[in-house]
């Protein structure tokens, strides 16, 4: 049974997918029915081309898309324009099976162009199925993303986060070589066309309410697909903003804003002034009038009702991403260059609640209770590292981990890992597991075949075992994983040329999990060969401590580093 909250296991049908967050008509994953998107693209690409190469496929490119959080209309939208939805005498389909006008660069698959395209080396697919299958094996790793929603997050993901459609196509379809402006004309009508097949509206119109296939708590069906988790709404809060990438001190910031806006500095109350928008000012941010909250819950496609936190940190995440009809400057990069609980509190105030300086519960109580919150949760005024650093409030699983032997965020959990992997006895590849949405893959052949270096091992254990983010990093990037010094039961040990886990468990004992085992000098060879793309070598164990764990532990050039609780 697949995993309803990991997207990468295998191609899903739609029906395992919630709804995106993204407008209907927007560039990100939309607000809709996953199964009626499906629907309503095999229908429109059998009404554009009865011939397509791409009919039949609408769950497998709904799939695509929602992995990379990727409009699926959008890609479709492509197909219709660069090949006449994939038609099979295009010459680019019929070569490369490939439908988007995809160029290739590097050593990425090809084919060559010809007429006016001669000097042009597109991009070369096995099948147009596999060109919007992340899960096809010719995708993983490529550089740049294989499938083509990874390509488009990867190639344009800041304009699709921004729901820029100029930005993007003034890029992907340049003035000179396309007619750009009928370009983003034409996309835009074929994906509302699209919409409108998926039970959908364009906005202005009454969101759609999203459907459901089973029990799927860990990923719920509105907003941002988060759980909330915390013994209070507090944490809940903070937890919250940590699981949508901004580190803990950003999160406080905005957690002691609201406690001063609805709870006295105590608690955030998102019932202060009544169960739905009313009167002058409302709702955990104190939205004045309240209709500055509606306008942009609706125009987000929003569902959740009015009076549970949740909904309302889903319309604060849009807000601060300036995604809203009100709310439609973005604060979002200015708050994620703070590393001050403090600071973020007052950064918050200033460009978010802009609430009456004359007062101190709006500017120093705000600022004290930020650095207070840092210091409750083990961390400091100061945290280091992004959305992966410091870690979350009690409670906090971040909905990822799949490997079962413990609750995410937990040291079980990370030993569970740990044990599966070096149990796979994959080899040492360098650079393996560093590629988009390869610490989701727990298939035992797909891990063998990709094999894992020593931080693409560590991090892929951290990842399953909820501690981590989505993408591989190098060793010297998780010297500031986490917090900072030993942990009682787990140790990250990091410097900017080796990365491993230390594990000190009651019951369990004490041991590593390491790439580097068996060299009297404590590097295998892997380390010592200067780290060549594509080298093989020794591969993950977990084993007894000693040996070039202790020995390196104890030489003072790594730096330890632990997760909260551990």
């Amino acid at each position: 049974v697949a995993n309803l909250c990991d997207s990468s296991a295998g191609s899903a049908p739609a029906t395992t997918f919630t709804p995106g967050t993204g407008a209907p008509d927007g560039a990100q994953f939309p607000n809709l029915d996953p199964m009626k998107m499906a629907d309503s693209i095999d229908t429109f690409i059998k009404k554009e081309n009865p011939n397509s190469k791409m009919n039949g496929l609408g769950q497998t490119i709904v799939a695509d898309g929602k992995h990379s959080n990727v409009s699926p209309f959008l890609i479709v939208a492509i197909a219709r324009e660069e090949s006449s939805m994939s038609d099979p005498g295009d010459y680019n389909v019929s070569n490369g099976n490939n439908s988007f006008g995809r160029m290739a660069s590097g050593s990425q698959p090809s084919f060559p162009g010809a007429g006016p395209n001669a000097g042009t080396s597109w991009y070369k697919w096995s099948s147009v199925k596999a060109s919007v299958d992340y899960t096809a094996q010719e995708n993983q790793g490529v550089s740049g993303g294989g499938d083509m929603g990874s390509y488009l997050k990867n190639e344009y993901g800041d304009s699709i986060a921004n729901g820029d459609l100029v930005a993007l196509f003034l890029k992907y379809a340049p003035p000179g070589d396309n007619d750009t402006t009928q370009y983003i004309a034409n996309v835009k009508g074929w994906v509302k066309e699209m919409v409108q097949g998926s039970g959908g509206n364009t906005p202005g119109s009454p969101s759609p309410t999203p459907v459901t296939s089973g029990d799927n708590s860990c990923c719920p069906p509105s907003g941002t697909g988060t759980t909330l988790t915390g013994k209070d709404a507090v944490e809940q809060t903070i937890n919250f903003f940590i699981q949508q990438g901004l580190s803990p001190a950003q999160a406080v910031g905005i957690a002691a804003n609201f406690m001063w806006e609805t709870g006295g500095g105590t608690t955030i109350d998102p019932l202060i002034a009544g169960p739905t928008p009313s009167g002058d000012a409302w709702g955990i941010a104190e939205w004045t009038p309240p209709s500055n909250y509606t306008q942009d819950k609706q125009h987000a496609g929003i569902t959740g009702d009015d009076s549970e936190l949740l909904t309302q940190l889903e319309v604060v995440w849009v807000q601060i991403q300036g995604k809203g009809v009100v709310y439609n400057t973005s604060i979002l990069d200015g708050l994620k260059k703070i590393d001050n609980a403090g600071d973020a509190a007052n950064y918050f105030r200033e460009n978010f609640e802009k609430c009456d300086t004359s007062n101190a519960s709006c500017t120093t109580d705000r600022v004290n209770t930020a650095n207070q919150l840092m210091q409750q949760y083990g961390g400091s005024t100061a945290p280091t590292g992004g959305p992966s650093a410091a870690g979350p409030p009690s409670g906090s699983t971040g909905c990822s981990g799949s490997i079962g032997g413990g609750a995410p965020g937990t040291v079980d959990a990370a030993v569970a890992a740990a044990k599966q992997m070096s149990d796979l006895q994959i080899g040492y590849v360098w650079g393996g597991l560093h590629g988009p949405g390869q610490l989701d893959i727990t298939d035992p052949s797909k891990l063998k075949q990709l094999g894992a270096d020593c931080s693409g091992s560590t991090s892929w254990v951290l990842h399953q075992a909820g501690m981590f983010g989505d993408t591989g990093v190098v060793s010297g990037d998780l010297e500031s994983w986490g917090q900072a010094g030993k942990g009682q039961e787990m140790t990250v040990w990091a410097n900017g040329d080796h990365v491993f886990i230390e594990f000190n468990v009651p019951g369990i004992g004490h041991y590593q999990f390491n790439t580097s085992y068996g060299s009297a000098n404590g590097l295998s060879q892997d380390h010592q060969a200067n780290n060549t793309p594509g080298e093989s070598g020794p591969g993950p164990q977990f084993f007894p401590w000693g040996q070039n764990g202790a020995a390196d532990a104890a030489s003072g050039t790594f730096t330890p580093r632990h997760w909260p609780g551990t």
